[in-house]
């Protein structure tokens, strides 16, 4: 295989080979070489060694030009035209190849996400003031969906009275009235020694809010656990829903790692990160656990193809007939 630098010579040849078709003054236009042209619209441009044809709207390098008008397509016989008319000496021409482009990845790369600052103290502030009086409704939410103290303090659930008072890329404002808000934060890792993204639930009052679920403005959303994707895990279940996350942990009968998407607008981030993790830090099996319903179903169904086109294998699992997700699951049981 010839080397870059008899390219680069070859390419640099330029003059010389636009000589041997007939072009005599090479610093004014001349008729086009390959197509039938009555006015010069031809020009070559000595900085870069290339020849721009006006009238088709074309600009090529020697290369390029030996093709077009000797009808030959293949690079290595185009390097092997050139350098016969320049005399340079190649022995390996025949065996050249032009370098492979890189084949593009299915996905593209996942974007950035989360605050540029740890929010962890707050988030404890929060954990604490769901004990207090003022938080008294949001927990009553939490046990009324089956949560133990034990899963409220595991997760680093809290409350907080506004969104505003968390962090001020909350700007959402609900025009109904609710009973605050319980905080739940992403961990950054499995040590939860940052968090830098929070969703906010609203606790309904005498109505159903008007935003069930509230993000920070302008800030990409993660996946709830999206870490445990790249640590090489036997099997990584994946459900819908944040709270449903920790349901799926509380009804299972032996431990399990489980991610979530936290809405289904999130079902294409999974294979983007997948995609950008590497093969051996992947989960050897996702189990995708989307709700009962036709929103979920679609979703899983994305997902499914997604990971297909990953190579992870997976499976699709399916709620205890009557319930929607896994908090259905735990409400039922009477946890």
């Amino acid at each position: 295989m010839i080397s870059a630098e008899n390219i680069a010579t070859l390419k640099a040849a330029m003059p010389d080979v636009l000589h041997h078709y007939g072009v005599a003054n090479l610093g004014r236009n001349f008729c086009s070489l390959w197509r039938e042209d009555r006015d010069p619209s031809c020009r070559f441009y000595a900085d870069s060694n290339l020849v721009t044809d006006y009238g088709e709207g074309v600009t090529v390098d020697v290369f390029g030009l030996v093709g077009k008008v000797e009808g030959v397509s293949g690079f290595a016989d185009q390097v092997r035209i050139v350098s016969q008319i320049v005399g340079h000496d190649l022995d390996e021409c025949a065996d050249y190849a032009p370098k492979a482009k890189a084949e593009r990845p299915p996905f593209e790369p996942p974007a950035k996400t989360g605050f540029k600052v740890n929010v962890l103290e707050t988030v404890e502030k929060c954990l604490c003031d769901l004990y207090e009086p003022e938080g008294k409704p949001a927990l009553g939410y939490l046990y009324g969906r089956g949560f133990s103290d034990a899963d409220i303090v595991r997760c680093g659930l809290g409350y907080v009275a506004k969104p505003s008072d968390l962090n001020r890329c909350f700007t959402l404002r609900e025009r109904v009235k609710v009973n605050g808000y319980v905080c739940i934060p992403y961990p950054h890792d499995r040590g939860f020694s940052q968090v830098r993204y929070c969703m906010l639930r609203a606790v309904p009052a005498e109505q159903p809010p008007e935003h069930k679920e509230i993000r920070p403005t302008g800030k990409k959303s993660p996946l709830f656990r999206e870490y445990l994707l790249a640590e090489g895990l036997p099997v990584v279940y994946l459900v819908e829903g944040l709270l449903d996350a920790i349901a799926l942990e509380r009804v299972s009968t032996r431990p399990v790692s489980v991610v979530a998407l936290g809405g289904t607008g999130l079902k294409k981030r999974i294979g983007q990160v997948l995609c950008y993790t590497p093969a051996e830090l992947r989960p050897r099996k996702v189990v995708v656990a989307m709700d009962e319903d036709e929103a979920g179903d679609k979703a899983a169904k994305t997902i499914a193809a997604d990971l297909k086109k990953i190579g992870v294998p997976y499976s699709l699992m399916s709620w205890p007939d009557g319930c929607k997700d896994a908090c259905d699951v735990l409400a039922s049981k009477g946890a």
